[in-house]
């Protein structure tokens, strides 16, 4: 996000139009609003989402990735 803190974070899909995002810390009211403008931004009405703060992260073989998609991975 510009200008503002740096976040630690990890984004997951396990299903088709909906995105958790996973938080290293724990935000402050602000960060989070201007997070959630940020993601209604790019993503609009295309998806739902959930922000996890104070989250774990995946790590696929022992690397961190930003983002992680289990959608069709049949």
């Amino acid at each position: 996000m510009d200008g503002g803190e740096a976040i630690g974070y990890q984004v997951l899909q396990r299903e088709k139009g909906h995105l958790e995002f996973r938080i290293e810390s724990h935000l402050s009211s602000h960060t989070r609003r201007r997070l959630e403008a940020e993601i209604a931004k790019y993503f609009m009405a295309d998806m739902t989402y959930e922000i996890n703060e104070g989250a774990t992260f995946y790590r696929d073989g022992g690397k961190l990735k930003d983002f992680v998609s289990f959608v069709d991975m049949v």
